[in-house]
């Protein structure tokens, strides 16, 4: 008896010993379940933040992670919709959703939004993330998709240009495989003639242009033609230009290659030179069409008042330097860098009124004034390149209409600017300049095929558009 009690009392004893190691056991368990269910519901919330690039890194992240993960979200939504026996071929697709991208929208939302299931959808936007960073996203970029009545997405594709789309497949191995493509550009030489009939843009609509063509071939002559001035009905202008096909379609306007103006006050012609980079225009004889400076900082009716030291002023009667040249222009005309260089100065400074002052290369700086606003964003020690925007005409400080002063000065003393206009840069020599005749030779032979076609109005005679005009008043331009 006394045997039995012992054994009795010592069962109970190791079973009490027992008991907290059991509820430890127990206790750690909870914590792991709890933990397990922590963590669904955090990468839930993570999946669906609105943002299709940030469950890539499950995938590369801890293998425990990436065992787990998928079954979290089973835990939370049940097996997913979009489950696929590997080896397995995709069924039929039954839908086929398309769109565009619009302002504060991702592409996970816009398919989620048609129809595609989001499991399904993240995980060919993790296949395409590795092919483009989701984050230069753009709005006015493409989709079309193809899914499964469930909603499983079989294809995806995402275009961000007509020349470029990222394609991803689902397969039979339940695996998304994505593809960069790039869709050739096909090149043709186009050539034709132009009469001219009014403006140049005028003349080119006319032609059955496109009218960015008016735009090339005003940029290749701007710094010897006036466009706005100087064309008179009854020239001609032939030109041979590229143009872009996809698919066999047009696409847009490539390169103008040549261009001859045949023009009551001369003939100019233009090439384009062999380089791809930083190509330029330049004559038959290899010298740059390019000049320091534009010709005019901005298109403008007429010449109100040109440079002079010794101008009798119009109002006070007394002899004071007029130190630029006054472009009567409406307000609001664009107002252009002659030439690239350095913002100096921007903002109100007295009788200029708003006033933009630009410092250039071999010495000189030119002044914009009596502007009625500034280019956006333009501020001093900003880089402007030739030809860019930086205000538009007003009539602010003391000034009697709308026109732009244009002021030039050369190592800090005004010069006049339409006396400068025809510094060119460095003409073609040695290798360059050799290469650069055997690629004219073909592009005149182009030029003198192109029969001119007479103009429907008969021509009119030459103005000089730097006729003598009434003068608006304007101070010296001491910028």
């Amino acid at each position: 008896m006394l045997a039995g009690d012992q054994f009795t009392r010592g069962l109970l004893r190791r079973r009490i010993r027992r008991a907290p190691r059991r509820r430890s056991r127990l206790w750690f368990a909870v914590m792991v379940s709890a933990a397990i269910l922590l963590g669904l519901v955090v990468g839930r919330l993570w999946t669906h933040r609105g943002g299709e690039v940030e469950e890539a890194p499950v995938a590369s992240g801890s293998p425990m992670i990436a065992l787990v993960a998928p079954k979290i979200r089973w835990a939370v939504n049940g097996a997913p919709e979009d489950r696929f026996v590997a080896g397995s071929t995709p069924a039929v697709t039954d839908l086929q959703p398309a769109g565009t991208i619009e302002p504060g929208q991702t592409l996970f939302s816009a398919l989620t939004e048609r129809g595609a299931a989001p499991a399904s959808a993240q995980r060919a936007l993790v296949a395409l993330s590795a092919k483009f960073d989701f984050r230069r996203s753009r709005v006015g970029h493409t989709w079309e998709a193809s899914l499964q009545s469930d909603g499983t997405v079989v294809a995806l594709r995402y275009r961000t240009s007509p020349e470029r789309y990222l394609e991803a497949t689902l397969g039979g191995d339940a695996r998304f495989t994505a593809i960069d493509v790039h869709v050739p550009v096909e090149r043709r030489t186009q050539a034709v003639s132009i009469p001219i009939i009014g403006s140049l843009w005028e003349s080119v609509e006319a032609a059955g242009l496109d009218a960015q063509l008016a735009q090339s071939v005003a940029s290749v002559f701007q710094w010897d033609i006036d466009f706005s001035q100087q064309l008179v009905v009854g020239d001609a202008l032939r030109v041979v230009y590229e143009r872009h096909f996809l698919d066999g379609k047009p696409y847009r306007l490539g390169d103008v290659l040549a261009a001859e103006y045949l023009g009551a006050r001369g003939v100019w012609v233009a090439f384009r030179s062999p380089e791809e980079e930083g190509a330029d225009y330049f004559n038959a004889k290899g010298e740059s069409l390019s000049k320091l400076f534009l010709a005019a900082p901005c298109r403008y009716r007429r010449i109100s008042s040109k440079f002079d030291p010794n101008r009798l002023h119009p109002l006070l009667k007394i002899r004071r330097p007029h130190l630029g040249v006054d472009y009567a222009a409406p307000t609001g005309t664009p107002v252009r860098a002659v030439a690239d260089g350095v913002v100096g100065f921007v903002g109100p400074k007295g009788g200029n009124g708003n006033l933009v002052s630009i410092k250039h290369g071999y010495g000189y700086e030119s002044g914009y004034a009596h502007l009625s606003r500034f280019a956006r964003g333009l501020k001093a020690g900003q880089r402007v390149e030739q030809g860019q925007v930086i205000g538009f005409v007003g009539s602010t400080g003391l000034s009697t209409g709308a026109h732009l002063h244009f002021g030039l000065k050369h190592d800090g003393k005004f010069v006049d600017p339409l006396e400068r206009r025809e510094i060119r840069m460095p003409a073609l020599k040695g290798r360059q300049l050799a290469a650069y005749a055997r690629r004219v030779g073909a592009l005149r032979d182009l030029l003198d095929k192109i029969a001119v076609t007479a103009p429907a109005v008969a021509p009119s005679t030459p103005t000089d558009p730097s006729q003598p005009a009434a003068a608006s008043w304007d101070e010296s331009g001491d910028f």
